[in-house]
């Protein structure tokens, strides 16, 4: 199935321009605002999971991998002396990922609210606000 949501996740999970996977790889640049984007797109895509089946085999590659990759590589000493964000920045950065991971693999819906969602993106700002 392809469509806007799928295009735009599986432009961020082949780690094409601008994306926040190439961000991170090539560039050892933490983008908040690319990081955003990732986990909207990840959210926008679980919330249509109902309406999909089966599920996507390079789309369910994409989350799988960042369930990982991201916390991996961004966990080194030299990405955290180049990206100086605090360790709740990233520790709340990789919840979320994890959480949205969850979300596809079990098929059990954590921001279907809106709200929720926003609140926990307004805690990331906190922290980079804080900066």
């Amino acid at each position: 199935m392809t469509n806007k949501v799928t295009d735009k996740l599986l432009h961020e999970f082949r780690g094409e321009e601008n994306s926040f996977l190439i961000s991170i790889r090539c560039d050892l640049k933490w983008s908040h605002t690319k990081f955003i984007n990732l986990l909207n797109n990840m959210r926008d895509y679980c919330k249509q999971l109902q309406s999909i089946d089966p599920l996507d085999k390079e789309i369910t590659q994409g989350f799988w991998f960042v369930s990982w990759y991201i916390k991996d590589w961004t966990s080194h000493p030299n990405f955290r002396n180049i990206n100086k964000f605090s360790e709740e920045y990233y520790s709340q950065s990789y919840e979320l990922i994890y959480d949205l991971s969850y979300w596809y693999f079990m098929n059990e819906p954590i921001f279907v609210e809106e709200e929720y969602f926003k609140l926990e993106i307004n805690i990331l700002e906190g922290y980079v606000n804080k900066d």
